[in-house]
């Protein structure tokens, strides 16, 4: 079996609009995620889970300077063009 892999989750272009509706679907399941560990952490294990705690902020963070800057595009009338890979790796 081989040790990595790579993934083209998103490749194209798009408006504004529909960037923003992307990269949100994809920072959202991942603050998702961030906020079930952090409840699921609490109730199972009575544990801190400051880590998810940091990186929901960072996400929330990163969410709103790219709504920002796509809302910027939008106003400039410009398409926005998305490249995004996932890459797995086993250690």
């Amino acid at each position: 079996m081989e040790n990595e892999f790579e993934f083209e989750l998103v490749n194209g272009n798009f408006n504004p609009e529909e960037a923003k509706t992307v990269i949100n679907s994809l920072i959202n399941s991942k603050i998702n995620f961030h906020n079930l560990e952090d409840f699921s952490n609490s109730i199972r294990f009575n544990s801190d889970s400051s880590h998810s705690k940091i990186r929901i902020e960072q996400l929330n963070e990163i969410k709103t300077k790219i709504n920002q800057l796509l809302t910027e595009a939008n106003s400039k009338n410009l398409s926005v063009e998305l490249n995004c890979h996932f890459e797995v790796k086993f250690k």
